[in-house]
Formats: C-alpha cells, structure tokens, sequence
C-alpha cells in the first residue's frame, strides 16, 4: 500500500508540472508574421495564436525595442502559432475560411492580397467579418475601390493564414545564391534581419517562392534560427533539383 501511495503522489506531481507548461514549450510552432494594429499588445497577439508574449518578445526585441509593452502601428513581427493542426485558438470568430469566388487572394499572417476579380464582401464572409472594420482596420474611406495586390490587414485575425515558410525543407530542391543576401523573416524587408548567406553558397529551399517588387522573388531557405526568406533578381540565383513552380 505504501508503495501504492508513493506512486500516486508521484503521478499527481507529474501532472501538475505539465499543467504549468506553457503553451510556447508544447509542441512544434509554424511561424507567421503578424502586422501590428493601433492597440495591439503582445498579449492579443499571443492569445490568437496559442503562445506566450514572451516567446514572441524574445523572437523580435530587435525590432520591438526594450519596451515589450511599446508597439507601433505597421512593425512586422515574427510570431510562433501553436494552435495545433487548425492554427485557431478556441473561442475565435475571424479566421480564414478558405479562398472562394471573389476572395481568391492569399494570406500571409494577418495580411491578405487581393486578387483580380475579389469584392469587399466577399473578402469580408472568407474571414468572417465586414468590409466596414477591414476599411476601417486599414484607414480607408467607405467608398474606397479594391484593387489587385492591394495588401490589407485583416483586424483581429487569429491563426496561421499562409505560414511563412515550412520548416522542413523541400526534398531535392535547393537554390544557389551568388551574392551575400540579408534574411528576413517573411517576405518583405520590415522585420529584423536575423542574418546573411554566405557569398556563392547553396541552401535547401523550405517552400515556393514568391513575387517580390520589380523583377526579384523571394525564396524561404534554412540554416537559419527561423525559416529566412532572401530578395533575389534574376542572375543572383540557380535553383537544383526538383524545383518546378519555384
């Protein structure tokens, strides 16, 4: 009985200890960037994707500064999302449902671009909100038009939308880069850079590229503490391997 006891006890430790596991510690993350809004706090941002604000402060003091509780408005964050196989927390209304006739664009974090042919509410009903807090979300007018590659914030949402890059690399496709790169965590150059390729160097690539400004792409690659994207123009780079639609 005694030895009975003392294993029950044991047990009971046991679970109180993964009880106070923080979300951050429990399982594998998918890393999303998310465009900070007037009033957004690290802990909004966390909660909508299943995290800790710590977590997300320490992936972007860089960027943040030493003030975690000092956000602007348009800073670019890299955040973890742990939500599981859904990336929606519980409890959660604005999410993406899914592209449909009229709201065909692409999401990336909490930022969707438009597509030929989308309509205000269409995009509303993919997400689960109105076209009147999108504008509002974005400092646009009631009548304002929607256009092609227009990027938008998407106000309060919670997931993943399009991840900013897998973290396994894609098998048998690689890139090789001729000039030393800075690498961002998404596809743009708001965030900050968490390191340089090296001059004339290959890397595994961690998904499709996608269209940068002018003639450039951006490629995901590893070797980095998070999935990096790098800025290329034609000439900078040749891909090897099964590579095709990259």
């Amino acid at each position: 009985m005694r030895k009975f006891g003392i294993l029950i006890g044991l047990v009971l430790i046991l679970g109180v200890f993964l009880a106070a596991v923080p979300a951050s510690a429990q399982g594998n993350a998918v890393f999303v960037t998310h465009v900070v809004q007037p009033n957004d706090r690290l802990a909004k941002i966390a909660q909508q994707n299943c995290t800790t604000w710590q977590e997300i402060y320490n992936l972007n003091a860089a960027t943040i500064g030493p003030n975690p509780n000092l956000l602007r408005p348009g800073m670019v964050l890299t955040v973890p999302n742990r939500c599981g196989s859904t990336g929606i927390p519980p409890g959660c209304t604005i999410w993406d449902r899914g592209a449909r006739q009229h709201a065909m664009g692409t999401v990336q974090g909490n930022v969707y671009t438009v597509a030929w042919g989308d309509t205000w509410t269409s995009v509303g009903q993919r997400f689960g909100t109105t076209p009147q807090a999108i504008r509002q979300g974005n400092g646009m007018g009631q009548n304002a038009g929607l256009f092609a590659n227009t990027r938008l914030i998407i106000p309060g949402l919670c997931g993943t939308g399009a991840p900013v890059g897998p973290t396994q690399p894609i098998a048998g496709c690689s890139v090789f880069l001729t000039p030393a790169l800075t690498v961002f965590p998404g596809p743009n150059f708001n965030g900050a850079p968490i390191g340089v390729t090296q001059q004339g160097a290959r890397y595994e690539l961690l998904g499709a590229s996608v269209p940068g400004y002018g003639t450039s792409r951006w490629f995901p690659i590893e070797g980095f503490r998070i999935p990096g994207w790098v800025n290329v123009f034609p000439g900078q780079f040749e891909l090897f391997g099964q590579c095709q639609g990259f």
